[in-house]
C-alpha cells in the first residue's frame, strides 16, 4: 500500500544550529526532569533559564513545543538565542527579549518515554489527544508551580508539529490551564501536512484502512528507521545548512537512543484526525498569535497556513525562500527571522 512520498513528513521536524564553541554549555546551564504524565510514561521537560536576570516586572517564560522527531538537543540554537547565553545560533542577532525555556520532549521522542518497545525507533501515536493530555499535566504540575507568585508573561512556541499541538492546546484547554499565555508564535505550523502526490483525501482514506486492517504500529510505507550512514546532504530539503546538518548527525550518532524515525499509519491517521478540530475550533481572543511560514517548505502546506491564518486573524511572517527549517537557514533564505522572533 502506498501511503506519502518520503518528503512529505520526513521533515516535519525543526532541527537547530550546534555552533557555540562550548558543545556541554546547554547541558551545562538546563536543569532536566522526568514528569510522570502516566502510570509507565514520563517526559523528560528541560528548564533553561534567562542568563541575566530580570530587572524589570514581568519575567518572561517560553514553553516550547518541538516538532516531530524533535527534542531538547536539536534546538540548542533556539535554546541558547533566548536565554541569552549564546547568540551564534541566531545569526549573531542579540534578541531584545531574553526569557526562561521550557522544552518538552513529547511522548515517544528524545528522553521521553512512549515508544513501543526498547531500540525501536517508529513514531507511533494512539490519538493527538495524548500529546494534549501529557503537555497539559506539565504545565499544571511542573512549569506553572515554578511562577507562583511571580509577575510572568508567557509565552508558547511550537514548531511544525508543535504548532499544531500548540494551537489544539490553546482550543481545548483555554479554560483549564493555570497559564495565560500572552503570545503564540507558530513556526512552520503544521496545520495540514503535505501528501504528494496523493490528494489529501485519498491519503486519509488509506491510512485509515491501513488502521482498519490492523497496521496501525507500521511504518507507514517510504519510512522506518533513520539510517544516518545513508544520510546525505545533497538529496536533504529541509534547510540550506551543510555545517548544522552534519553537527546534528553527529549528535544523534553519539546519542542514538533519542531518534525517533519515520511515522506509522496510526500516527499519520491520528494527525488526520487532528485537523479536523483544528481547523473548525475559534482560538482564545485574549492570545496574540503569529506565524513563520516558509514559502519553499516541502513538509508541511504553506498555503492552508495561510488560509488559516486569515481566518482566525493570526499576523504572518512569511519567508519566500525558506524551506521548513526556518531556524536553520541563513540571512539569505530567512533574512529576518530573528528579528521577526517577537517576544516584545
Amino acid at each position: 500500500m502506498i501511503l506519502f512520498s518520503r518528503p512529505a513528513l520526513l521533515f516535519c521536524t525543526l532541527l537547530f544550529a550546534f555552533k557555540s564553541a562550548h558543545a556541554d554549555l546547554l547541558h551545562d546551564i538546563s536543569i532536566p526532569y522526568d514528569v510522570k504524565v502516566a502510570p509507565d510514561i514520563t517526559l523528560r521537560v528541560t528548564h533553561t533559564k534567562a542568563k541575566h536576570a530580570f530587572q524589570n516586572a514581568p519575567k518572561k517564560v517560553v514553553v516550547f513545543l518541538p516538532g516531530r522527531a524533535s527534542f531538547f538537543q536539536k534546538n540548542k540554537g533556539l535554546i541558547l538565542g533566548i536565554t541569552g547565553h549564546d547568540y551564534t545560533g541566531t545569526q549573531d542577532v542579540e534578541l531584545a527579549h531574553q526569557a526562561d525555556f521550557w522544552c518538552i520532549d513529547m511522548r515517544g521522542h528524545g528522553a521521553s518515554l512512549g515508544r513501543l518497545g526498547p531500540n525501536n525507533q517508529r513514531g507511533h501515536i494512539d490519538s493527538f489527544e495524548t500529546y494534549l493530555s501529557d503537555i497539559h499535566q506539565v504545565i499544571t504540575n511542573t512549569i506553572a508551580p515554578a511562577y507562583e507568585g511571580q509577575d510572568v508573561e508567557f509565552y508558547i512556541i511550537g514548531s511544525s508539529l508543535g504548532g499544531h499541538l500548540a494551537v489544539r492546546y490553546l482550543q481545548d484547554y483555554a479554560t483549564k490551564t493555570p497559564i495565560q499565555f500572552k503570545r503564540a508564535l507558530l513556526i512552520v505550523p503544521m496545520i495540514r501536512f503535505k501528501t504528494s502526490p496523493w490528494p489529501h483525501i485519498m491519503a486519509k482514506n488509506l491510512s485509515k484502512a491501513a488502521e482498519l486492517l490492523g497496521f496501525s504500529k507500521t511504518y507507514a510505507v517510504g519510512y522506518g528507521d533513520l539510517d544516518l550512514s545513508k544520510s546525505d546532504f545533497t538529496r536533504f530539503k529541509g534547510h540550506h545548512d551543510r555545517k548544522a546538518f552534519d553537527d546534528t548527525n553527529e549528535m544523534m550518532t553519539q546519542n542514538p537512543s533519542l531518534i525517533t524515525g519515520g511515522p506509522t499509519y496510526g500516527w499519520v491517521s491520528a494527525a488526520f484526525d487532528s485537523e479536523t478540530p483544528l481547523c473548525n475550533t475559534s482560538l482564545p481572543k485574549a492570545i496574540d498569535y503569529v506565524a513563520y511560514v516558509a514559502g519553499n517548505d516541502g513538509a508541511v502546506d504553506s498555503t492552508s497556513t495561510l488560509e488559516f491564518c486569515k481566518q482566525h486573524n493570526i499576523r504572518v511572517k512569511f519567508y519566500e525562500k525558506s524551506r521548513h527549517n526556518i531556524l536553520k537557514e541563513t540571512k539569505e533564505y530567512a533574512p529576518t527571522f530573528w528579528e521577526d522572533l517577537d517576544l516584545s
